[in-house]
């Protein structure tokens, strides 16, 4: 990763308490820790999950402080307000190529009258881990240069561009013991867990749909960024959302084995297909269809996930229209057999804090064991976008999703 790659990107170095969730003190991070919730890198146009519409309280404790720093990418829609009264201009740094350097290094700006090497700030003893909110394209070199520096990571998701350099991630954190995190906060709503504890009501799973759908948001501020407009990493918006759409169904019903799938661009606007409808078998033999996408027309935003077993079913509705998402089931071996339908509305976590928590924890642990999207679940997630991209350009054959 070289200088011309690194343009302008803000680099932020805070020293305050984590709260084991994202940031506790809002004082230095208070435009940063906004933009994050609603975050251009972290989060795509179509998410709506149950913490991106309904949670913006964040972490109300903590008995651990972290120093860490934070990369990231700033395009002009995205500039943090530095006329805000809590952020200060002295903690922000922008990156700037410097041609007497050598091509393998780059320098930040702190102020005009001051350069600072990132190696140096890596190296800075009082930095816990690195926090890396960049275009996907540069998580392999900044995982790199933060294992050289024996510094932990979060990155971005996708994991990466492509599923070349997503091994290579892999690779990288099977070599080290530093905890090594994707941000993908959907693997941590509290709905996953709750959904398991029913399953076994319903009998053997036999199959399942997923369907994230959702009409187009022509005003929506995050497609002006440019890394969006002009995709590196492989299916732009649908794998930029769809990660977190698969990081929620394979927690609940586990990898995916074979996809067959049709994909296309509806909006030019988009810089690739930004729609899937496709069919999945899973590795435990499970069924199910896979649809994703919000460039439709008009109509309502609806994210839902019905499984169906051989002894009842269960219903996961978390549209952005409820007031609170709602499990639904019932029980049965048929329909003369089945139970009154049981709802239970889910008070959903804020997902973004609960993932901080986790990488907090290994952190502090010195565990990589405990982070719970290392790279190799992460890795998954992207190989399915792929499989079904694969699938389409093949006129839907069935693929196999590439194994890590």
């Amino acid at each position: 990763m070289g200088p011309e790659d690194l343009q302008d990107i803000l680099v932020v170095y805070f020293s305050h308490q984590l709260c084991r969730g994202r940031y506790k003190n809002y004082s230095k991070a208070a435009t940063i820790t906004k933009n994050r919730e609603t975050d251009p890198v972290g989060h795509s146009p179509d998410d709506h999950g149950p913490d991106s519409t309904r949670n913006s309280k964040r972490g109300e404790h903590s008995d651990h402080e972290f120093q860490f720093l934070l990369l990231y990418k700033a395009d002009s829609s995205v500039w943090p307000d530095l006329g805000d009264p809590h952020v200060n201009e002295s903690h922000f740094l922008t990156c700037q190529s410097a041609p007497s350097q050598n091509q393998s290094s780059w320098v930040i700006n702190l102020h005009p009258s001051l350069m600072i090497n990132l190696d140096a700030l890596l190296e800075n003893p009082e930095i816990d881990f690195v926090d890396a909110l960049l275009p996907v394209q540069n998580n392999v070199d900044i995982i790199r240069n933060a294992i050289k520096h024996k510094k932990p990571i979060v990155i971005e998701k996708p994991i990466a561009a492509n599923m070349k350099q997503a091994r290579e991630i892999v690779e990288l954190a099977s070599s080290t013991d530093l905890p090594i995190g994707i941000l993908e906060q959907w693997a941590f709503f509290s709905s996953i867990g709750q959904i398991k504890q029913i399953l076994p009501k319903i009998g053997n799973v036999v199959s399942f749909t997923y369907k994230a759908t959702g009409a187009w948001n022509a005003d929506n501020k995050y497609l002006a960024t440019s890394w969006r407009q002009n995709p590196e990493h492989i299916g732009g918006f649908l794998s930029d959302g769809g990660v977190h759409q698969l990081a929620l169904l394979t927690e609940i019903l586990g990898s995916v084995d074979y996809i067959s799938g049709h994909t296309r661009q509806v909006r030019k606007e988009s810089g690739a297909d930004d729609i899937l409808f496709s069919s999945l078998k899973l590795t435990s033999g499970v069924i199910g269809t896979f649809t994703y996408g919000s460039a439709f027309g008009a109509t309502d935003k609806s994210t839902s996930l019905v499984i169906y077993g051989d002894n009842g079913s269960i219903t996961y509705d978390f549209s952005p229209t409820l007031p609170k998402p709602t499990i639904t089931y019932q029980t049965g071996a048929n329909s003369k057999e089945a139970s009154e339908k049981t709802v239970i509305e889910i008070d959903e976590v804020n997902a973004v804090q609960e993932e901080f928590k986790n990488f907090a924890s290994a952190v502090e642990a010195k565990d990589k064991s405990l982070v719970a999207v290392p790279p190799a679940k992460a890795f998954h997630h992207l190989a399915i976008i792929a499989a079904a991209l694969e699938s389409s350009q093949n006129n839907g054959s069935s693929v196999k999703v590439e194994l890590v």
